[in-house]
């Protein structure tokens, strides 16, 4: 066993990367990186499994059902949505029995994420400042003002329990007839949407919910929703490189840790599948050519794109092995059992897919070590190291006295 820890965290150290800032010293960025493929390679296979899944769950509070399903597939995260969110006191509690029952589970604690991304796309609307859409941010033009719009959001959003926010936007709408993205961009420009962007990406980082830049690698030149169909767009990696990827290479560069990916073909780079089940993309791209290894996150797979156009795939597998580390699920009951039979199914027949499967969960580890997840008191797995600890404490400090002066 011991002998097989040491030759997986020989093969994978390597792939530490930009999980971690470029504010953290070497040194505490493999502290991390250890911490994490130790505790991923303590997990069973059925943990494992379920650390890459998020789902959805009913109610307002905490149900009989959502308390089976957690301890039956442990899973990394929960997504909530408007149904899930009554007041701030409903939802602080709902947060918090979410990760008490992991803790029961003696699991490791929730990612639990929310689409706040300000304008039309708000989810919590008590107990925290419902800010203007990207586009009106972006028209502004001021970096100032984003960076104190996405550090306010993410602050909120934290202390209510919401620890993963899926946000900004980092498309360029540069399709007029774009019926998705359109306003929820920071502009049609590049030079706007890397200013904007990156400012409120940066403040959301302080804040304290982990952002999400998203869809990888650009959502923004379609007429088609990937909500209801499958886009294609004809260009290369040349091209996306001129415009699309700018924003996310910046924001890479900055020391953005989190991806969700698009549901959308580039024929010309991938004929077969879509970004978020390409290897040539997610792997080739994002992790290669950008130089990013910090965690991707599927879109909702029970989108049109993914669930009418590859039913007959193992879609789960498939995302996990093009390089995701988190499969996201707005559903539960039946899918959720679906999908975790899927990558089950694969790990136990296919020896390579389990280096692929524990190292989406190794990088899922590290970034809620990073997020301060294992430090909390509700943790049942914990990380003792004093530096570690003291960079939590510090960015927590950080967070409260930066969101002080904001609201002064």
């Amino acid at each position: 066993m011991q002998k097989r820890f040491l030759i997986i965290v020989i093969s994978l150290l390597c792939f530490a990367g930009n999980i971690f800032s470029d504010e953290l010293s070497r040194e505490l960025k493999e502290k991390i990186w250890s911490e994490a493929l130790k505790i991923t390679q303590q997990m069973d296979d059925r943990q494992k499994v379920g650390q890459v899944l998020h789902f959805a769950i009913p109610g307002k509070s905490i149900t009989e059902e959502t308390k089976r399903e957690l301890k039956k597939y442990t899973p990394g995260g929960v997504i909530l949505f408007a149904y899930n969110l009554g007041t701030e006191k409903e939802l602080m509690n709902l947060n918090t029995s979410l990760q008490e029952e992991m803790k029961k589970n003696k699991a490791l604690p929730l990612f639990i994420s929310t689409d706040q991304e300000g304008g039309k796309v708000i989810r919590v609307q008590d107990g925290v400042t419902e800010f203007p859409g990207a586009m009106a941010i972006g028209q502004a033009f001021d970096e100032k003002l984003a960076y104190k719009v996405g550090l306010s959001t993410s602050y909120q959003l934290n202390r209510l329990g919401i620890n993963l926010l899926l946000a900004p936007d980092l498309d360029i709408n540069n399709n007029p007839e774009n019926p998705v993205i359109n306003i929820r961009s920071f502009g049609s420009d590049a030079e706007r949407v890397v200013k904007m962007g990156l400012a409120y990406e940066r403040g959301a980082r302080v804040g304290g919910a982990l952002p999400v830049i998203k869809h990888f690698p650009g959502h923004g030149d379609t007429t088609v929703d990937s909500h209801k169909g499958l886009p294609f767009i004809p260009k290369n990696k040349e091209d996306l490189l001129k415009l699309e990827l700018i924003p996310f290479k910046k924001a890479i560069e900055s020391g953005a840790s989190a991806v969700m990916s698009a549901h959308i073909i580039y024929p010309l780079i991938e004929k077969k599948y879509p970004a978020t089940l390409s290897r040539k993309i997610l792997n080739n791209i994002l992790r290669k050519e950008l130089g990013f290894d910090g965690m991707v996150m599927t879109d909702a797979m029970e989108m049109d794109a993914i669930s009418k156009n590859f039913q007959k795939k193992n879609t789960g597998s498939l995302a996990i092995y093009a390089g995701a580390d988190v499969v996201l699920l707005v559903s539960w009951g039946e899918n959720i059992k679906k999908y975790y039979n899927m990558i089950y199914t694969s790990l136990k027949k296919n020896k390579k897919f389990r280096k692929y499967l524990e190292l989406a969960v190794a990088r899922q580890v590290a970034a809620k070590i990073r997020t301060g997840l294992l430090h909390e008191e509700y943790s049942a797995i914990k990380i003792e190291d004093q530096e570690i600890a003291e960079m939590i404490g510090r960015r927590k400090r950080e967070a409260l006295q930066e969101y002080t002066e904001i609201k002064s």
